[in-house]
């Protein structure tokens, strides 16, 4: 049988695409879904631990950048559960965030600096001892070796500041119900993919083949992807770590920061705090250091989030033009997912990468 469609993920970018399509096609397309894993949903996964779902990848919603997000929750509750964010510095007084930013924006020169990584840009104008509060202050180094000016202009450092507004997101709920009627194959790790005679045929770990006209690679960097796309897009490990407390607790503020290798502490509930959020480096140290207990356990993933390297001079092009042909870069093979985005290490970047390929799609597949 030859699909017309096959789709490798089912995470939320391959499952929001999945329905879109038959919606758009009146259930007239034929759909397969191969995912290795034996859920839905990647890296939203939520798991119960003592009582309280807790999350092991994405985490909030952002309640003015992220309107598809905030749209599905609104489908699944309507009582959206929202607050500001809370955020105390322990040991280490924070930088001015927006200051910084904006002078750094005033000097950035495309010509000049293009092939320089962040933190190499920063440091012309700052010292390593600022350079370290600055990732301190933001509770994040996931930017340090990432392009200038998407970091500049997109990442969104003011998620990272007190005052931010999020909303809960029912992670587990909202991917079931994307993938409601939709053929998925689960334990089916594709392996490889080749394009031949106007077909695309999957080969999968386990060795089965399955064929289709259009395929989609979906949340993640296929082996079998062009390598201008792997030169560009990079993986860098996320953790996060709970521990469940017989007796109740209270940090001080519902975020704290720190200069430590736990980066953040977050209360979940009174017995429940998240005693890590860290990334890159940290997260690495901290894995090997902290093991799941009775009352503790850690989410390790070693391709947690993306960025974006430098565009290098000879590349010739912009972002939005990198984007627009990574994400259709052979006849009827697309991408999309968080990591071939603006909105990198998002869930609403996932959304955003389908509705930017969406129209180009259904367009091949009309004909």
């Amino acid at each position: 049988m030859i699909y017309d469609v096959i789709i490798l993920g089912a995470g939320p970018s391959g499952l929001y695409l999945a329905q879109k399509l038959r919606q758009q096609f009146n259930h007239h397309l034929t759909i397969l879904i191969l995912e290795k894993n034996g859920y839905v949903g990647g890296r939203t996964r939520q798991i119960d631990f003592f009582g309280e779902l807790i999350n092991t990848g994405a985490g909030v919603g952002r309640v003015k950048k992220d309107h598809h997000l905030l749209s599905m929750q609104k489908r699944l509750d309507r009582d959206i559960h929202k607050w500001r964010s809370r955020i105390g510095y322990d040991g280490f007084l924070p930088v001015p965030m927006k200051r910084i930013l904006r002078r750094l924006q005033k000097m950035y020169r495309r010509d000049v600096h293009r092939s320089l990584t962040f933190q190499q840009f920063f440091l012309l104008y700052y010292s390593i001892e600022e350079w370290k509060r600055f990732c301190w202050t933001n509770g994040y180094t996931d930017f340090v070796d990432a392009d200038i000016e998407d970091t500049l202009f997109d990442y969104g450092f003011e998620d990272n500041l007190p005052g931010a507004e999020f909303f809960r997101v029912e992670w587990n709920k909202m991917m079931e119900k994307l993938a409601e009627g939709l053929d998925i194959r689960f334990h089916h790790e594709s392996r490889v993919f080749r394009y031949h005679n106007k077909c695309y045929t999957v080969e999968t770990m386990n060795g089965n083949r399955y064929r289709a006209r259009v395929l989609v690679v979906a949340g993640f960097l296929h082996p079998s992807l062009p390598s201008f796309i792997h030169e560009q897009i990079r993986p860098q490990p996320f953790l996060r770590a709970y521990r469940h407390f017989k007796k109740a607790v209270q940090l001080h503020e519902p975020v704290i920061h720190n200069r430590s290798e736990s980066q953040k502490q977050i209360q979940v509930t009174d017995h429940i705090i998240m005693t890590a959020y860290c990334d890159n480096d940290n997260a690495r140290h901290y894995v090997k250091r902290h093991k799941n207990t009775d009352h503790s356990v850690v989410f390790y993933r070693e391709i947690g989030t993306h960025y974006y390297r430098p565009l290098s001079v000879t590349m010739m092009m912009t972002r939005t033009e990198f984007i627009d042909k990574a994400q259709n870069p052979e006849p009827n093979l697309f991408v999309i997912g968080e990591m071939i985005s603006q909105n990198q290490g998002w869930t609403e970047g996932a959304f955003d990468s389908v509705h930017r390929i969406y129209r180009k799609l259904c367009s091949v597949l009309s004909s």
